[in-house]
């Protein structure tokens, strides 16, 4: 809980939940109980009452935002639902940073990703139009040198006056 009070008090994290299991990396298994995934996300919540109930699924690419659905594969949609009648918001990602899955470093370079961005918003490829949610797992970025690229990133989206940085709780809803 001291990096969760950290994290609260930095004004640049939004604190989400992303399940208090991450489904111990047995996915098919976990969404095979839509009860077991909500009792788990539960938890989760109590732990860092963030006051809202958003969410992004362990190894899934899910979303439900308002009356908006949509699912990377059958597994886990039951319990996307059933989160969603439960409060919960379902955060998916239009586009991933891969990283390596032996060192984790990040695939690709800061240049290159920003230009993958500029490509699906110029092509309409998000899950709502003008708006891209970027994944990028935090082991991608320990080392200095990718902790630059990071932030090479980060000013190259500044250099574009159409580009805003937003929290999840400000995305649009059809609610």
């Amino acid at each position: 809980p001291h990096y969760l009070e950290l994290y609260r008090e930095n004004e640049d994290i939004e604190v989400g939940n992303h399940s208090y299991s991450h489904a111990r990396n047995h996915y098919s298994k976990f969404y095979f109980n839509p009860e077991g995934v909500l009792d788990d996300f539960l938890k989760s919540d109590e732990i860092i009452d963030a006051g809202d109930r958003v969410a992004r699924l362990p190894g899934r690419n899910m979303w439900r935002i308002g009356t908006q659905k949509k699912d990377d594969i059958p597994s886990g949609s039951e319990a996307a639902d059933l989160l969603a009648e439960n409060g919960f918001e379902i955060y998916g990602w239009d586009m991933e940073w891969f990283h390596d899955p032996n060192t984790a470093e990040p695939v690709g370079s800061a240049e290159e990703v920003f230009q993958q961005i500029e490509h699906h918003l110029d092509r309409g490829r998000t899950f709502t139009k003008d708006h891209l949610i970027l994944l990028c797992h935090d082991e991608m970025f320990r080392e200095d040198w990718e902790e630059s690229e990071l932030k090479k990133l980060i000013e190259l989206l500044k250099t574009r006056q159409d580009y805003e940085f937003a929290r999840l709780k400000n995305y649009p809803s059809s609610k």
